[in-house]
């Protein structure tokens, strides 16, 4: 059988979009583009100790705490730890105002268990995520491997496989579409979310509170909880930001691979 009798076997296939893929499929990449978008944009700032100092500098955290930066960094590293499971509690014994005592009452430290159930989602799911990114590629390479690995190609003959620049065009054009709407649906989340963030932060914040949270832990006081303290929200405005900045980036990068793969899939066409 002919590269050509195979592509159009192939693209006549019941459930199967005119650009190779199957829609079901296709939704399972934009799902899972968006999703590891936001969850390795938000990781890579929570888990970055650099991002943290740079912010206790710039707001002048430690005359704030009481804490020099040396002990801001140990209070940081321990809560990295905490919340990607390296420790069992962010409890440190911190020197504050010249003095050793314990750095977090119970209050902060059971909202800190609230924050680490919610990292722990946020990694369950990025497994999530990435199996619904991969199955695509997958079900490509199936398309692309020889019959005679599987003889069950309709109206083929053992042994027989299309051409690799066939099966390239093929795959560029079925990644092209999902890709484009990953990217221009990121770009217009990010937007959306940012308008209300920068209006009012204070109140985006709230309800992002509200939303994650089933108790009221999260609300603390700067005058006993030293949580507070070293993360004031002027801290968390520029972590969102950084955020925001990092999934716009990644997004624009989706669209353009997506753009790229169309146009290099219509140029093989032709």
């Amino acid at each position: 059988m002919d590269t050509d009798t195979w592509d159009r076997k192939e693209s006549a296939r019941p459930g199967r979009t005119a650009l190779g893929l199957n829609p079901v499929l296709a939704a399972c990449l934009v799902l899972g583009i968006l999703g590891l978008n936001v969850l390795y944009s938000t990781q890579a700032v929570a888990m970055d100790l650099d991002f943290y100092r740079s912010g206790w500098e710039a707001l002048d955290v430690p005359s704030q705490t009481g804490m020099p930066i040396g002990e801001l960094s140990r209070a940081g590293t321990a809560l990295i730890d905490y919340f990607s499971g390296s420790v069992d509690s962010p409890q440190i014994e911190a020197v504050i105002y010249g003095a050793p005592r314990p750095l977090y009452n119970q209050r902060e430290l059971d909202h800190l268990v609230d924050v680490r159930n919610l990292f722990a989602v946020g990694f369950a799911a990025q497994k999530a995520c990435w199996l619904l990114a991969l199955l695509p590629f997958l079900s490509l390479l199936g398309l692309c491997l020889p019959s005679r690995l599987t003889g069950s190609r309709t109206g083929s003959r053992a042994g027989s496989r299309p051409n690799p620049a066939d099966c390239i065009r093929t795959s560029l054009g079925a990644l092209a579409r999902p890709l484009i709407i990953a990217g221009a649906v990121g770009m217009g989340l990010l937007i959306l979310l940012a308008i209300p963030a920068s209006m009012d932060f204070t109140d985006w914040w709230t309800k992002f509170h509200l939303l994650s949270f089933t108790n009221d832990l999260w609300l603390l006081n700067p005058n006993t909880d030293w949580l507070i303290r070293m993360f004031p929200e002027e801290f968390f405005f520029r972590a969102v930001t950084a955020i925001g900045l990092r999934s716009l980036a990644l997004s624009a990068l989706v669209l353009a691979l997506g753009l790229v793969a169309r146009h290099l899939s219509v140029k093989h066409d032709h």
